[in-house]
């Protein structure tokens, strides 16, 4: 039984333990909240002891009996628990995306190189049997050379929030933002198709243009798109906002046929994606076991079983991490100068 800890107890946090109760690997043993009330509410619906419901992240990292924190808060503040919780030698599993930038990145990756733990990013498509799926079809050629893909996801924030709420983590001008938000799912997709047909060259050598997208009244980008040119050859469309809502699917086109994935990014336990090539024409339905979440949680716990450090694909491995934020920081840099592109 593997015994996790989860730093920061709010509405995705929530969702987590929920979902953890759907496997039998797992055990949420320890909180930590600077917040009592939340502390006393969330400790007494999971059952967590009061001994174990810390009131600061550092009482938290020094519990020996926790195998791994989840760390499930805003972005700004994922480097520092990152670099905390692995010099207390903790194994992680952290909120996406790893960090608000490649430089943080890569000294992220530098500590877990030296002090061996486990980390790997909680992005829920990667660990549903729906990805396994997709890539399989890929690699069996059944729409032939994969040429590009049209990745979307976006959400309609109301306009009236930005003033009701203007502490919103979206409208942060250091970790806000559509491409940090929910741009990171699409360049991570981009990555996992890219990594697929890999021939020894490097990925993080790639191209971004036709960089376009709005900013807000709090100057961070609510619409952003990009087109991304992997040394490979493949080239990623990427769509992303939380300023209007989008039909949030992937279409991968390939030289024989095209494949349509209609929930990408939160798959259901019954999912299904749509195949039209020259061969034949049809609908695959995918089965899971658990939840999306719940398969974070299984997965992750038997990789640490048998000691892994990392994601192994199709899950985020450390190279993937940095990879992905070094798109990211591309796509956000020219929306810095404070202009609609």
């Amino acid at each position: 039984m593997i015994r996790w800890g989860i730093i920061g107890i709010g509405n995705i946090a929530e969702k987590f333990a929920q979902c953890m109760k759907e496997v039998d690997n797992s055990l949420l043993i320890a909180i930590a909240s600077s917040k009592p009330k939340k502390l006393v509410k969330f400790g007494n619906k999971h059952n967590i002891l009061k001994s174990h419901r810390f009131d600061s992240y550092k009482k938290l990292l020094k519990c020996k009996e926790v195998d791994i924190v989840y760390i499930a808060t805003p972005n700004t503040s994922h480097s520092h628990l990152l670099k905390e919780s692995i010099k207390a030698k903790k194994n992680v599993l952290c909120e996406k995306p790893i960090t608000i930038n490649s430089g943080e990145a890569s000294e992220i990756i530098d500590l877990l190189k030296k002090n061996k733990v486990f980390f790997t990013e909680a992005f829920p498509y990667r660990f549903h049997p729906q990805t396994k799926a997709i890539t399989e079809i890929i690699k069996k050629g059944e729409i032939g050379s994969v040429k590009s893909i049209d990745i979307k996801f976006g959400f309609a924030v109301s306009r009236f929030l930005q003033f009701l709420s203007p502490h919103n983590r979206l409208f942060n001008k250091e970790g806000g933002g559509a491409i940090l938000d929910t741009g990171c799912y699409c360049t991570s997709f981009a990555l996992l198709i890219a990594k697929l047909f890999n021939k020894g060259s490097d990925l993080s050598n790639f191209k971004l243009s036709n960089i376009t997208g709005t900013l807000n009244r709090k100057s961070v980008e609510d619409f952003a798109c990009a087109k991304i040119i992997f040394k490979n050859g493949l080239e990623a469309n990427l769509e992303t906002s939380f300023r209007k809502k989008m039909e949030n699917n992937i279409i991968i086109n390939g030289t024989e046929g095209k494949l349509i994935i209609p929930n990408p990014w939160f798959p259901e336990k019954n999912s299904f994606i749509e195949i039209y090539s020259g061969f034949k024409n049809y609908k695959k339905e995918i089965k899971s076991e658990y939840s999306s979440r719940a398969n974070i949680i299984s997965i992750t716990s038997e990789m640490l079983k048998k000691n892994f450090l990392e994601g192994t694909y199709p899950l985020m491995s450390w190279e993937d991490s940095c990879i992905n934020m070094k798109i990211i920081d591309q796509w956000k840099d020219p929306f810095k100068k404070g202009i609609n592109l």
